[in-house]
């Protein structure tokens, strides 16, 4: 079904081509509102993946190693 949503809007988008500059500026405007929104929506994976550096797990551990020494 989303193979077909997104032919259907291949095809959509292909034929406001033939429209003039306003279809070519209809398509480029919806390609970089997508281009736009994939790149929020990787930087948001990267927030969720990757680990936050925890700074105060950092002081602690420095502090008990100089503590040692």
């Amino acid at each position: 079904m989303k193979l077909f949503l997104c032919i259907l809007g291949a095809a959509v988008l292909s034929s406001l081509l033939f429209f003039g500059i306003l279809g070519i500026y209809i398509v480029s405007a919806v390609v970089i509102g997508v281009l736009f929104r994939a790149l929020m929506l990787l930087q948001e994976i990267h927030k969720q993946t990757v680990p936050a550096k925890d700074k105060v797990n950092d002081a602690y551990t420095s502090y008990m190693n100089e503590r040692e020494n």
